[in-house]
């Protein structure tokens, strides 16, 4: 009752005249009072006028007038099990268990090709590479290559670049782009392999922060970096002549990789004098760097063949449709406005096929009059 404190005592003055009580007093609560076995006509069995003591329920008070019962659904029913956090075990199995839902998902959903998109994505010439290698001139007239941006085409090492974690904070895949770039992509997905991340992460410094760049730079997570994911970083983030560099690094590898494996573990990298990070400050010199600057393409209005000519840079003698996207953004230098360069995408995807039935442009086709 009201103003009783769990686990007190309250009292009931049972009238003389009353009908008996009945005998089913919850055992949890109180023991049953017994009935009277003389001839009282159902009369209970305490004395007319006296208290008598009843324990206060468990849970609090009770309305008055209302039995203290339960009912046998409620007496056969175990008590609730005591609170528990989820063990680091348990917590593994539980996310085993939903990565292999997931994969489960991914590889049903894998039966069906997916659509092509609107605009191809840029795909980088050399099977093992990230983005795309685009020749520059230097100061000495040499021309060299650069890394480049598959999305804006402009060089990676003009801007911070990005990588793409998932929600664990790893990488789905060894592609780079630009980080604004990414930030713009008008979906979660690598718009060269089509990987779904999370997040866009920036490439740290090499300088400042060595331990993290290790750690971005690890494609798989297993702690190990390959010859090419390291190869691929510095290219996005310092304006190195690519065929020099990849030399060197060639040369110089058998000095980080001492067991042969073709990895660089954490304590190969920072081996103060023949580790992978002591190599790359020391080579990445003058000589591999090459001045980020681009000769102007010739005029496509008086000059189409030479235009022709300066953009297809496999000399195959045809274009295709993401090799002319790139030479209209890079002739109308549209690769700093990235709205400028979704529409000149969408603009070349809505017409090439009216060019040609192929995957390429030929030379004539490009250059047949009143087209």
């Amino acid at each position: 009752p009201p103003g009783v404190a769990e686990g007190g005592v309250f009292h009931v003055r049972v009238p003389a005249a009353a009908p008996a009580a009945p005998s089913m007093w919850d055992a949890a609560y109180a023991t049953p009072a017994p009935r009277s076995s003389g001839g009282g006509g159902g009369q209970a069995a305490v004395p007319g006028g006296l208290p008598v003591a009843v324990p206060t329920p468990p849970g609090g008070s009770v309305p008055m007038g209302l039995p203290v019962t339960a009912t046998p659904a409620q007496r056969q029913q175990p008590p609730p099990p005591p609170f528990s956090r989820e063990t680091e075990e348990e917590r593994e199995e539980r996310e085993l268990a939903q990565a292999l839902a997931e994969s489960a998902r991914l590889a049903e959903a894998s039966q069906q090709p997916p659509p092509p998109p609107a605009s191809p994505p840029h795909v980088a010439r050399r099977s093992n590479s990230s983005f795309g290698l685009r020749p520059r001139t230097g100061s000495d007239g040499v021309t060299r290559q650069l890394a480049e941006c598959a999305v804006c085409f402009e060089d990676l090492c003009a801007e911070p670049c990005a990588v793409f974690w998932d929600a664990s904070s790893r990488r789905v895949c060894g592609h780079l782009l630009h980080y604004q770039c990414a930030q713009e992509l008008p979906s979660k997905s690598c718009p060269l392999c089509r990987c779904d991340f999370d997040k866009a992460v920036v490439l740290p410094s090499l300088e400042r922060q060595p331990e993290v760049w290790f750690r971005t730079c690890d494609v798989k997570g297993d702690g190990y970096l390959s010859k090419q994911e390291v190869i691929n970083v510095l290219l996005s983030q310092f304006p190195l002549d690519v065929d020099r560099f990849e030399a060197r690094m060639e040369d110089a590898w058998p000095q980080v990789d001492p067991n042969g494996d073709g990895y660089v573990s954490r304590d190969e990298f920072f081996a103060p004098e023949t580790g992978l990070l002591a190599l790359v400050r020391a080579n990445l010199t003058d000589d591999m760097r090459v001045e980020p600057v681009e000769a102007a393409p010739p005029d496509v209005r008086t000059q189409r063949n030479a235009w022709f000519d300066h953009f297809d840079e496999d000399k195959t003698g045809s274009l295709t449709q993401e090799e002319l996207t790139r030479a209209l953004v890079k002739t109308y230098a549209l690769g700093a406005d990235l709205a400028q360069v979704r529409t000149m995408r969408d603009f070349v995807a809505a017409v090439f096929p009216a060019f040609t039935a192929e995957a390429t442009i030929s030379r004539d086709a490009f250059l047949r009059p009143g087209e």
